[in-house]
């Protein structure tokens, strides 16, 4: 899957931009890649790419995944430095492939969460963040138990496959140019984390209601909203 779903990702990308803006004439623009990065981070690939494509590229059984599907994969573009900030998700577990270049994963089991203290802010729907900035160097005057947190950190190479367990804390870095796909699969637990979430919107949109002091007509038509996103 690996090889041969690159290649065929990195020709399709080309046929895309040249295909579908006629109009569109590519620039560059000069930047400090040690003051900047850039991240296309948690795309779905069916969105991205088309469907014959995705059907040949993303063969999950071809490393034991039978039930994952290019419909709730995702694809990952960073440069060196971008990152996803340590968090774990409520739904399912995660299966990782490195296509080019290099990951660092930094994990924690869910015994952990009270050391990397966890908070729903900002919001997003089933993930968990950590206050934490940076978990391996936390500022231990803020957060003084992160000394008993315990941390594996795993560098993925191109070709390299990662299971993520169920409620497994991540912070991911790009270390060099790097491209990934993932796929979440469902998990035995994950009709109890939906009502969970449920509650959770529930709470903040209370809250909201609350500040807000108010009942006018913006806020009936962001209600709605609120719950069902």
């Amino acid at each position: 899957m690996v090889q041969h779903g690159l290649s065929l990702i990195v020709s399709h990308a080309k046929y895309q931009s040249a295909s579908l803006l006629p109009g569109y004439k590519s620039s560059t623009i000069d930047v400090d890649p040690c003051k900047y990065n850039g991240y296309l981070s948690y795309q779905y690939v069916g969105k991205l790419f088309a469907e014959d494509l995705c059907d040949a590229a993303f063969q999950w059984e071809t490393i034991g995944v039978a039930n994952a599907k290019h419909e709730n994969s995702a694809f990952w573009l960073g440069t060196p430095g971008a990152q996803t900030r340590c968090h774990y998700d409520s739904y399912g577990v995660n299966v990782v492939v490195q296509l080019h270049g290099t990951k660092r994963w930094v994990l924690f089991p869910p015994q952990d969460s009270p050391y990397l203290y966890p908070t729903r802010l900002p919001f997003e729907e089933s993930t968990v963040r950590s206050a934490i900035n940076d978990p391996l160097r936390p500022d231990l005057d803020t957060y003084p138990k992160a000394t008993l947190a315990t941390p594996q950190i795993v560098v993925l190479n191109a070709g390299d496959v990662l299971f993520v367990p169920h409620h497994w804390w991540h912070a991911v870095d790009c270390t060099s140019v790097a491209v990934s796909v993932n796929a979440w699969l469902p998990h035995a637990n994950d009709r109890h984390e939906q009502l969970k979430e449920a509650l959770v919107k529930s709470n903040i949109l209370t809250h909201f209601l609350h500040r807000c002091n108010r009942q006018d007509t913006e806020i009936a038509i962001l209600a709605p909203y609120l719950l069902l996103h």
